[in-house]
Parts: structure tokens; C-alpha cells; sequence
């Protein structure tokens, strides 16, 4: 099964008890980035035309004329500048390599936008990341 981590660590993986957390300033707004890590833990599955991204919990692509929250995704081992995050869309798909075996973590990056004025308490719970892929034996 493939799944999101915090760290190239497995007990870091991402879940209901250990949740992606992304702390703002509840009243001036600001940014958080995040590299997060996917990894495959079952030895006998390989997964091909891996794709992330962003939607609402109920499975709704997110809307940010819709939300205030804005979040991106980008794929790679190297934090995005300042200027190489304006040009990436909002709630955007990245595809990732191929996983093959259970000690590979293929980096990402997450970015959130949290405009001030908000409950901070809210931030991350209407979205979550949707993870898409071929799922096949060796």
C-alpha cells in the first residue's frame, strides 16, 4: 500500500493519529511548506502513474474562489523558490516516479496559503491529499 510520510522514517506515516498539521498566523496570514515523502509498504505491489492531488474530504476538487486555504503541490527533492511557487497552479496534480520496492521514498513538496482573519483551528481539515495509481505484482 502506498502512503504519505513526514520523514524517510516508517513510523512517520501520515494518518488519522499522525495528521498533517500546518501552523498560520491567524491574523496577518502566511505560508507553510512541508516536504512529505510517499512510500510503498507492501513487498509484494509496485505502483506506476503515481498522481496527487489536493480535494475535499468528501473526494469534490477544491474550489479556492470556493475556500480560503490554497494549497500546491510539487513534485521533487528540491524546495521550489519564491518565484517557482507563484507560477504553479492552485490544488494542482503532480505526477511522481514509480514505485517499485518498499525502501523507496519519493519526495514532495506541500505548500499552504492561509489568509489572515481565519480560525487557525481549521486550517487543514477541509482538505485532504488524494493519491492516484497503478497498483500491480512484481
Amino acid at each position: 500500500m502506498i502512503a504519505i510520510y513526514k520523514a524517510i522514517d516508517p513510523d512517520s506515516k501520515v494518518d488519522s493519529v499522525n495528521r498533517l498539521f500546518s501552523p498560520h498566523d491567524g491574523t496577518y496570514g502566511s505560508f507553510f511548506t512541508q516536504k512529505l515523502y510517499i512510500r510503498n509498504s507492501d513487498e509484494s505491489k509496485v505502483y506506476t502513474n503515481i498522481r496527487l492531488q489536493i480535494v475535499l474530504n468528501n473526494g469534490d476538487i477544491y474550489n479556492v474562489s470556493e475556500n480560503n486555504n490554497v494549497y500546491q503541490l510539487f513534485p521533487g527533492d528540491i524546495e521550489p523558490t519564491a518565484a517557482e511557487w507563484q507560477i504553479i497552479p492552485h490544488c494542482n496534480i503532480i505526477n511522481l516516479e514509480n514505485i517499485y520496492n518498499n525502501s523507496s521514498y519519493v519526495p514532495f513538496f506541500l505548500r499552504v496559503y492561509s489568509p489572515g482573519g481565519q480560525n487557525t483551528s481549521s486550517r487543514l481539515s477541509d482538505a485532504v491529499i488524494r493519491i492516484e495509481a497503478l497498483e500491480d505484482t512484481p
